[in-house]
């Protein structure tokens, strides 16, 4: 059979088994490709080869990747695929989350790692980015809380014990002052709730996935810190 004369029950197969592993890959599950190749084989696909199956499956990618949408790395788009192979890839994408611009700082974080993850072609960007308004809250914090800590901290970082990267326009060291406890959390805007960090330790101790340890070796670091309920 010629690669273009796969019968609908072939498609839907082929397409089925692709977005398994698009989904697995998305939900962070292991699989390997060989294994869910061979059980195709075995079944829906047992008058195809496993290069014509690869082939279907980058036919697959390139429908998605013409869409915007993200598509499995593993395999490169093929773009002379069959028309009836569109109905069938979009029916199985329905629901599935365009790899787009956004405002949000945790979308784009998690679109980030999709699009590492998947499989994206260069992307144009954005000569004139769309602007969008958000409202936030901002604390007022006490000028007499954050010389403090900064004084205390020596421009050193009080997390790693670095000296600060670089100097401030002012030449004064450049650190971070932190509340251990967020203001939006409901942390005071004390001594005993603050630290002087280095960009690199702020970062830390909100995204790194050893963020607990982080805190820990904190508190017990820096005497002036109480920790709060």
């Amino acid at each position: 059979m010629a690669r273009n004369d796969w019968t609908p029950e072939e498609i839907n197969a082929a397409v089925a088994a692709y977005f398994k592993m698009l989904h697995m890959l998305e939900q962070g599950e292991l699989f390997v490709k060989a294994d869910l190749i061979r059980e195709l084989l075995a079944s829906a696909l047992q008058n195809r080869n496993k290069g014509a199956v690869e082939y279907r499956f980058g036919n697959i990618s390139a429908v998605l990747q013409e869409r915007q949408l993200p598509w499995l790395k593993g395999y490169a788009p093929y773009s002379q695929y069959p028309e009836s192979l569109v109905p069938a890839v979009m029916r199985a994408a329905e629901g599935l989350v365009p790899l787009r611009p956004t405002s949000d700082p945790v979308e784009l974080d998690k679109n980030t790692k999709r699009a590492q993850a998947l499989g994206f072609k260069k992307p144009k960007g954005q000569e004139t980015p769309e602007p969008t308004s958000m409202t936030s809250t901002v604390f007022k914090r006490d000028p007499l809380v954050r010389a403090y800590v900064l004084e205390e901290a020596n421009g050193k970082c009080e997390l790693c014990g670095h000296p600060a990267p670089f100097e401030d326009k002012d030449g004064d060291p450049f650190l971070e002052v932190h509340h251990v406890k967020t203001l939006a959390e409901g942390g005071a805007d004390t001594v005993e709730n603050a630290v002087a960090l280095c960009p690199n330790c702020h970062r830390s101790l909100h995204l790194a996935k050893d963020r607990e340890q982080r805190l820990a070796h904190l508190y017990a670091k820096v005497s002036r810190l109480e920790k709060h309920a």
